[in-house]
């Protein structure tokens, strides 16, 4: 993120920038040995103990205000000529850059919060984190999470999420919407030697439609309605997962998984990104369709990049996250909001039933007292529709049980086929019927989503920042409203907090 908006900046023009300066904890994964390729920029990297994750810093926390403006005025930064832009400052890997923030900027440093993830997302351990040792006050734990002043404003990558900030009370005009930039790719083999290539080293059919889900298999992936796809295609179709997961909290679901197609020996391909023989543009180039099971995403690059790859795009849209790209006019003709089960195919008591139970433990792990359980059951209703049901909401026992099942039930496959029109379409269309909706999507996102016109953004935000007069700090009107938001059961995915 930080060395795609050096890049923004650069192209877009430095403009009046006379130096930046990254200040980190000493991660410097992805950056750099040098910032030659900035030459308008005058980029230099320092690294201050006391921004480390708190799990990881051996500094002193209380310490990090005085440090951090005293490092800056090292640096010959003053307050009423230096932007301050943090990342994910909210999210509770360092909290104590929540006090260097309210301090620094009650003495007129300005600051650009920009929030990529939020702990009130189903992120109970880092949202507990942030409250240990913070006022108990919602106004005073308000004031600290989401300080409001006229020198402090906010970015985020998506019109939900400012809407979000919004309800907390923040001013409009100190919300800005920061898109990702994305990228063309340099260069791309034609579809039929790439999957030529890859049928030969994975041993595959060319028969067979071949999906391609570009992601590590982490549990907000959803990779379970990856094996549904499988199930339901009958051969038709092949699902390839290009990764493993890093993080070994997420090993387990994976592995199930994994073990679940191989026992039912469903047409799914696991972690073709690690294999020496393919690179990642043979994988995709390779590809029928790009898919995306997702429940989850900040930004969804794979809702952008899919057409730039000259791909399209099948599987589960994110209407919180795609309505900002089709306001723009993309168009994802085989995305769908839901894959929908027929309830006779599910014990539909058990399902409710462990359902609630983890939606009311995982409202107990953020401090809240659930409702009574005939309000819970009556809110779960609403998630029905008619006589189906969305498979993202099944606990992973019966999204299981349903897949198992499927091999055995012909009939339940052709109930769901009829379901779910986007499958429908998958099955039948052929690549070249999407040309025309690749090439006019791959336009529109060179256009809106380019390097230059993010560095245009940013250097707008700047320059409001760098015109107002610092004020007083005050808390949100509805300092809570970002958790509570987040934590709506229609929000809420047994899989993103199932071990």
């Amino acid at each position: 993120m930080i060395l795609n908006h050096l890049r923004a900046l650069q192209q877009s023009g430095a403009g009046e920038i006379e130096e930046v300066i990254l200040l980190h904890g000493g991660r410097t994964n992805g950056l750099p040995e040098d910032f030659s390729e900035f030459p308008e920029l005058s980029v230099q990297s320092h690294a201050l103990s006391e921004l480390e994750y708190d799990s990881e810093r051996a500094g002193d926390a209380e310490a990090l205000p005085q440090l951090l403006e005293s490092k800056l005025q090292e640096l010959n930064g003053r307050a009423s000529e230096t932007i301050l832009h943090a990342h994910n400052h909210s999210l509770g890997k360092n909290i104590e850059i929540l006090n260097a923030i309210r301090q620094l900027a009650e003495r007129g440093w300005r600051w650009l919060l920009q929030i990529h993830d939020f702990a009130e997302d189903f992120r109970p351990t880092n949202y507990n984190h942030l409250r240990q040792n913070r006022p108990d006050s919602e106004e005073l734990f308000g004031r600290q999470l989401y300080p409001q002043a006229e020198q402090i404003h906010y970015a985020v990558l998506n019109g939900r999420d400012r809407e979000v900030l919004g309800k907390v009370g923040l001013k409009e005009d100190c919300l800005h919407l920061l898109p990702n930039p994305v990228f063309a790719f340099d260069s791309l083999p034609d579809h039929k030697s790439a999957r030529s290539k890859v049928n030969d080293v994975l041993g595959i059919s060319s028969q067979q439609r071949l999906l391609v889900y570009p992601v590590r298999g982490i549990r907000r992936k959803n990779v379970g309605e990856m094996l549904l796809w499988s199930a339901v295609g009958q051969g038709e179709l092949i699902c390839a997962l290009t990764l493993p997961p890093a993080n070994p909290l997420e090993k387990k679901s994976y592995d199930e998984w994994k073990s679940l197609a191989e026992r039912l020996q469903l047409p799914c391909l696991w972690e073709i990104g690690t294999n020496s023989e393919l690179s990642f543009v043979e994988n995709i180039s390779a590809a029928d369709q790009i898919m995306t099971t997702s429940v989850a995403e900040g930004f969804g690059m794979v809702f952008l990049e899919a057409w730039l790859a000259g791909r399209p795009l099948c599987g589960r849209d994110l209407p919180e996250i795609t309505r900002d790209f089709k306001q723009v006019g993309l168009w994802y003709p085989q995305l769908a909001a839901n894959f929908l089960i027929p309830t006779t195919c599910l014990d539909l008591e058990v399902v409710r039933k462990d359902f609630l139970k983890l939606y009311q433990e995982t409202l107990t792990e953020f401090g809240l007292s659930a409702p009574e359980w005939s309000t819970l059951e009556a809110e779960f209703e609403a998630l029905i529709a008619g006589d189906a049901i969305d498979f993202a909401i099944l606990p992973r026992d019966h999204q299981m049980t349903l897949i198992e099942n499927l091999t055995h039930h012909s009939d339940w496959v052709k109930r769901i086929r009829n379901l779910n029109p986007h499958v429908q379409s998958v099955l039948k269309d052929q690549l070249e019927d999407q040309q025309e909706i690749v090439s006019t999507n791959a336009e529109t996102i060179l256009s809106e989503f380019s390097l230059k016109s993010t560095g245009e953004r940013l250097h707008t935000i700047y320059q409001s920042l760098l015109n107002l007069e610092p004020g007083s700090i005050s808390a949100p009107a509805s300092p809570l409203a970002v958790r509570d938001e987040f934590l709506k059961m229609s929000r809420f995915q047994p899989l993103r907090v199932e071990p």
